[in-house]
């Protein structure tokens, strides 16, 4: 795998019970693995400063939470991500999610 040249992994965690694509990851890409799937802030820092993962990706909370860097900064609890809207046409569950800015002001 390291042959293939590539500048890092993306990896999803699954839970508990089915392969455990991050062991492989670290395996294979050590020091270039980026590992996804429900982190939160605390589990995020952690796992990166234990050298389990090179970065952290936060797409859903990303899209379901268009401050989530400030929501984080001041405390302020996420909103929920929409399955129900996941790859669907239009506006919904893309650029519908409000800002918690009455919350963080």
């Amino acid at each position: 795998m390291q042959s293939l040249d590539l500048a890092y992994l993306h990896a999803i965690r699954f839970p508990k019970g089915r392969v455990d694509n991050l062991a492989l990851g670290r395996e294979f890409f050590g020091d270039r693995l980026i590992g996804n799937e429900s982190y939160d802030f605390e589990e995020a820092r952690k796992a990166v400063a234990a050298g389990e993962l090179t970065a952290v990706s936060f797409g859903r909370n990303f899209i379901a939470n268009p401050d989530l860097v400030e929501r984080w900064q001041k405390g302020v609890e996420l909103a929920a991500f929409d399955l129900a809207t996941l790859y669907s046409p239009g506006a919904a569950g893309y650029s519908s999610y409000p800002r918690a800015s009455a919350c963080i002001d």
